[in-house]
């Protein structure tokens, strides 16, 4: 049997605030395979985007193990969670986070800086052309649509050839239309070969999901 890519044991994450402790994720057991489309499910709260930043190595567990590959991240120095960060994940937002001083080209070259300056400009202008935005790379983040703007944030994140995707609520700030349009595109990329992680609380987005993942009060009642 092939090792999951991604592999979470009893998984916890405990918050602080004021006198008493907030716990956010109880005991989560979760494998993922490489390669697979997974959508996180759950009303507010319930833990869905704390999940996301642990598997982003963004936020440390309180309790539990996090392993990628095999390697157990949960223990690693912030020096290993920034290289596993730049070289295995790919980050899509909700609010698209594009530098409006700088023009698409430059926008989804900007993981460069965390790479030693290495040159995006080849795997940036193949990313803009396969997502159609082409006619756009000199154009500023303020002259785009919404759904243009995240098919930029799209080739970002994957201008790294990142191994997993990860994108929390993707499809708020858009129309209905472009969402579903954004997420059409999301699958074609997770379809080609890389493990996609999409949060959302649009039961009709999770729906287009072959697995769905979700929670509950921070505890994992389906996956």
């Amino acid at each position: 049997m092939t090792p999951a890519l991604i592999s979470l044991r009893d998984i916890s994450k405990v918050y602080r605030s004021g006198e008493r402790d907030v716990r956010a994720l109880s005991g989560i057991d979760l494998d993922i395979a490489a390669g697979e489309a997974v959508c996180v499910v759950g009303r507010s709260g319930s833990g869905k985007t704390t999940l996301l930043d642990i598997l982003a190595t963004l936020l440390r567990p309180s309790g539990g193990v996090y392993r990628l590959d095999g390697e157990d991240v949960s223990a690693a120095g912030e020096r290993d969670l920034a290289r596993i960060r730049n070289r295995r994940f790919g980050f899509v937002f909700q609010s698209f986070h594009l530098l409006g001083e700088l023009n698409v080209l430059q926008n989804v070259c900007l993981p460069s800086r965390y790479r030693g300056g290495e040159d995006l400009k080849p795997a940036a202008s193949r990313w803009l052309e396969a997502l159609g935005l082409e006619d756009l790379c000199d154009r500023r983040p303020s002259e785009l649509s919404g759904g243009q703007q995240q098919r930029v944030a799209i080739a970002r994140a994957l201008v790294t050839n990142p191994d997993v995707l990860l994108a929390d609520e993707p499809t708020g700030n858009l129309d209905s239309e472009t969402g579903n349009d954004v997420v059409r595109l999301l699958l074609d990329v997770g379809r080609a070969g890389r493990t996609l992680i999409l949060v959302t609380h649009d039961r009709d987005i999770a729906a287009r999901f072959d697995r769905r993942i979700e929670l509950a009060d921070g505890r994992l009642v389906a996956a």
